[in-house]
């Protein structure tokens, strides 16, 4: 499944990120983890097609292989790791702020 959503976090974890953001049709909390057992997203694979990063504000297309709920965190969804992240615009924060 594709979602587009607008990131709204991305810091380090394990020496990888972790990724989180907000689901652009329905304002659902997404935190966006990998099959590894701590989830975190491998820096190779927060990178576009061009090779620049992914960055907060950035809406970005993901491919989803399924939603992963743990008790303390429903918002887990896994990637598709063999997907590249797809950059479809950047938001400013006066723009978030407006709706």
């Amino acid at each position: 499944m594709k979602k587009e959503i607008i990131i709204l976090t991305k810091s380090s974890k394990n020496n990888e990120y972790c990724v989180a953001g907000k689901d652009i049709s329905n304002g659902k909390w997404i935190r966006v983890v990998s099959e590894t057992d701590g989830g975190e997203v491998p820096k190779k694979d927060v990178k576009y097609s061009d090779g620049s990063e992914v960055e907060i504000l950035d809406i970005v297309e993901i491919t989803f292989k399924k939603h992963e709920p743990k008790e303390h965190q429903c918002e887990n969804y896994i990637y598709d790791n063999n997907v590249t992240w797809k950059k479809m615009e950047r938001n400013t924060v006066e723009e978030i702020k407006n709706t």
